[in-house]
């Protein structure tokens, strides 16, 4: 059975800004943007109970997580190290660091406590009564009028979690599938190549997961958009040499061109082969 859908939001304190170190961050030049990506950061990390994940994708920590958020990279560093420094963010090691505020800021509910909770709030609302009409549903708006039988609403209830349940399994099939070959979002193209690369990092015994694959699509259309041909050379680079990551292509040097008096010349003195 489907496991049940659940809702996640972040909850923000009434004095949220007037914490001392939030107060401080959104001082600094730049501080506005750097609260935004804190934001994200815990809105990212909500799912993890407040872990942030480095796998490997960019040379550093905060590079991934600019390159997961939107964010420009060099922001996402200063925004990181303000948070060690003011305590709201810890590394464990080298690959995962914690919010610390997040486990306390979010909410959650499954799909059935969301429907119950609409439905005791048009019971609250008096749109809903113990399997009866509201005795006001004469003032009521044509839409509410029908005052449908408490049962009906309980069925109407369950059609929406049986939906969210089939596109739950829906979902999970398609990423089990994704997760078989991981190359579900990769052009024709490149797909060799990628299916090279990720072979060759379980041979370096540092598998790669299905969201560092999705970095690793997005790092390349960074570097290299809509150019699937500069992808695939850099794959099969990154390949080649053992690498983790894939980096741009080194540009060729070219000779300059040469006189054909000049070639005799370099020729005589053994310059040239």
């Amino acid at each position: 059975m489907a496991a049940e859908k659940k809702y996640y939001w972040l909850k923000l304190s009434e004095d949220f800004f007037h914490d001392k170190a939030i107060k401080k961050l959104r001082k600094l030049a730049g501080g506005d943007t750097y609260t935004i990506i804190y934001l994200k950061m815990l809105l990212k990390s909500m799912k993890d109970n407040g872990f942030l994940y480095y796998d490997g994708i960019e040379e550093t920590f905060p590079d991934e997580v600019a390159l997961d958020i939107d964010e420009d990279p060099d922001n996402v560093k200063v925004t990181m190290e303000f948070l060690i420094r003011a305590g709201l963010l810890t590394k464990k090691n080298e690959d995962e660091a914690v919010l610390e505020q997040l486990p306390g800021m979010v909410g959650s509910e499954t799909g059935a406590a969301q429907a119950k909770r609409r439905q005791r709030a048009r019971k609250a609302a008096g749109l809903l009564t113990d399997g009866h009409c509201p005795d006001n549903v004469a003032t009521m708006s044509p839409r509410v009028q029908k005052c449908p039988p408490e049962i009906e609403i309980e069925k109407e209830i369950d059609t929406e979690l049986e939906i969210e349940k089939d596109l739950e399994k829906s979902k999970k099939q398609r990423k089990k599938k994704a997760a078989a070959s991981a190359l579900d979002d990769a052009d024709l193209a490149i797909r060799d190549a990628l299916e090279a690369f990720i072979d060759n990092r379980k041979k370096l015994r540092k598998p790669m997961t299905d969201r560092a694959v999705e970095m690793l699509l997005k790092r390349l259309d960074t570097l290299a958009p809509d150019d699937y041909e500069t992808q695939r050379k850099m794959l099969e680079n990154a390949t080649l040499n053992g690498w983790q990551n894939v980096y741009p292509l080194k540009e060729e040097k070219k000779r300059p061109a040469q006189s054909g008096e000049e070639y005799l010349m370099r020729l005589a003195r053994g310059e040239e082969e």
